[in-house]
């Protein structure tokens, strides 16, 4: 008897750079606990490794993008989503594994409930044999930002603590994980990941564009999801991108820029400014931050933190009289 497969409103997004066997593991996975013809994209960011990716992408009937030239992973999420078919998407990364029961259909019924959202899942970490470690400590459900005034990781995503619910999401204010769900025509609205360099912050890009947008951040509290945790990338990282990347975010979110920037005064941060690459960028900057400022934005970057710090305060959890009063 011939199992048919179910059509899938839902596309994944796989980019990578370097990655070897791992891409097989976490596309195998993906179709070993579904029955659906769930669209999925990889993105090979110029891999440098001679590995057979091509080979996996027809395994598995995927479609295959190969950059001509290194894009970085925001680029290479941004070109993923503008090519897949349907409207709802998770961005996955390429060490990832599936839990083996209706993941799909949870996310997809989240998803449809709330299209002016931002979704990422439970993540459970995985040792190097791919098993899940016992202990609840090494388990994670989403991320808050660090706001410490001078410090050198200002404005990163800090993991929060485990909270156990019956709620099918939380609020949440950052995404973290590598499981990341969304509306196509909302994230294109966003404007999505567009304008930062190579890697890094976006998941506070996309986070905080979209509770300024008037939109919502959550957690999938149904599904759990599987990832490794490297100890180095298996590619050279330029963290002045990094950097930038933040600056980038402040730049174009935060009507009153200048006392964020200042908050921002780590050594790194005082020398971009001075460097070509930010100055070359300073007319790009400005049609964002007017295009978010003046036609998208319902709310000042100032939520941001009073938003992060109420999280913190009531026990990892945003209250609806919270987002209500706010």
């Amino acid at each position: 008897m011939v199992l048919h497969k179910k059509k899938s409103e839902i596309s994944i997004i796989i980019p990578f750079l370097n990655e070897g066997h791992r891409v097989r593991h976490t596309v195998k996975s993906i179709r070993d606990t579904n029955n659906s013809d769930i669209e999925i994209i990889l993105i090979n960011d110029h891999c440098t490794d001679n590995y057979d990716y091509k080979s996996v992408a027809e395994e598995y009937s995927c479609k295959y993008v190969i950059n001509v030239n290194r894009v970085g992973v925001a680029e290479s999420r941004t070109k993923g989503v503008t090519l897949a078919k349907n409207r709802y998407i998770i961005l996955f990364d390429a060490h990832m594994t599936l839990p083996d029961y209706d993941w799909e259909d949870r996310i997809l019924t989240e998803l449809k409930k709330d299209s002016r959202a931002i979704y990422c899942t439970k993540i459970g970490v995985l040792d190097d044999n791919g098993k899940a470690y016992p202990h609840t400590d090494h388990n994670a459900q989403g991320a808050h930002f660090h706001f410490e005034k001078g410090e050198r990781d200002y404005l990163e995503c800090k993991w929060s603590k485990w909270k156990e619910t019956t709620n099918p999401t939380s609020y949440i204010p950052c995404i973290l994980g590598a499981t990341y769900c969304f509306d196509k025509h909302y994230f294109m609205k966003l404007w999505g990941l567009a304008g930062l360099k190579e890697y890094g912050a976006d998941e506070q890009f996309l986070s905080v564009k979209c509770w300024l947008e008037g939109g919502s951040v959550k957690m999938i509290n149904t599904v759990k999801i599987g990832h490794w945790f490297r100890d180095k990338h298996p590619y050279s990282v330029n963290f002045n991108n990094s950097i930038y990347n933040k600056v980038f975010v402040i730049e174009t979110c935060a009507k009153d820029k200048e006392k964020h920037l200042n908050n921002f005064i780590n050594k790194n941060a005082k020398e971009l400014t001075c460097t070509p690459l930010y100055k070359s960028n300073l007319k790009y900057m400005e049609i964002f931050r007017n295009h978010f400022l003046n036609k998208l934005f319902t709310r000042d970057f100032d939520f941001i933190e009073k938003m992060n710090a109420h999280y913190l305060e009531n026990s990892s959890s945003i209250s609806e009289e919270f987002l209500k009063n706010n």
